[in-house]
């Protein structure tokens, strides 16, 4: 912790790889890794390629659609960049600056009610396990929304005496996060979508937790059997603050972020 009173040794392995595409004079660049704390699960240096490759691959030959309002399924690696926003919106020091659109809403609904977040901080094997924050607080499972309402904050000890509140264990940040709400599968996910978009990459930084707006980067267009890559940007901006959540299912990919779980999120 930062007042090095305590701490573990722990292991950490990775393997990555960036390709480059070109098709009729356009390049395009993506990556792919993968991250452990055991070397034997981290995924085989073919299948960080072949990923990486298929995500630069999916880049190429983008082309314009018509504005619309369409439903939208989350990639997991983007949907990460959501759990990360909604966290932040709920971060003591940016509720005690009134610098989130979720002040004031604890105990209040805000996801559908099949919505579950929770932290598993002493998760055997996990990227960001340990048995006490930077402050050398006991970390502990805890929900911080279930049944759709928002059950905690995210607060360190100074966060918590601002707010005159207790310290939940976070300082340093949430630990081994998951999101879940039902059984449907990422398939599953597509078939209730039937058409609309997958967003792969956000802009700049995803969402703003002041005004709840988020901008796509790259998208693709899905539906009537085709998968269309879409360049530029689109806006998604709801006054309800995530009640068009409809749901989650285990993604295909690992989690980028080693806080965060890997999910896919469908909304309309």
């Amino acid at each position: 912790n930062e007042f090095a009173f305590g701490g573990y040794a722990g292991t950490r392995h990775s393997l990555s790889c960036a390709v480059v595409g070109e098709q009729d004079g356009e390049m395009q660049r993506n990556y792919w890794y993968t991250l452990a704390r055991d070397a034997t699960q981290l995924d085989s240096p073919q299948q960080v390629g072949e990923t990486a490759a298929d995500r630069t691959l999916a880049r190429l030959g983008a082309r314009r659609i018509p504005t619309q309002q369409a439903a939208v399924l989350f990639q997991a690696d983007v949907a990460v960049g959501l759990l990360r926003s909604f966290i932040g919106a709920i971060r003591g020091s940016a509720l005690y600056r009134k610098a989130s659109f979720l002040l004031d809403h604890l105990d209040r609904q805000v996801f559908p009610e099949n919505i579950r977040i929770h932290e598993l901080p002493r998760l055997r094997g996990g990227l960001a396990s340990s048995a006490f924050d930077n402050e050398g607080v006991a970390t502990r499972e805890r929900d911080f929304v279930s049944d759709g309402i928002l059950r905690s904050y995210v607060l360190d000890s100074y966060a918590a005496r601002k707010l005159g509140m207790q310290t939940t264990g976070n300082a340093g940040g949430v630990r081994n996060l998951r999101i879940s709400s039902g059984s449907l599968d990422r398939q599953g996910l597509l078939q209730k979508m039937d058409t609309g978009l997958l967003v792969t990459e956000l802009m700049g930084q995803g969402v703003n937790t002041v005004t709840r707006r988020l901008l796509a980067r790259c998208c693709r267009l899905l539906g009537r059997g085709r998968s269309d890559p879409i360049p530029g940007r689109g806006d998604h901006h709801r006054r309800q603050p995530a009640g068009d959540v409809h749901g989650v299912a285990g993604g295909g990919y690992r989690c980028r972020d080693p806080h965060l779980g890997t999910e896919w999120l469908l909304a309309d």
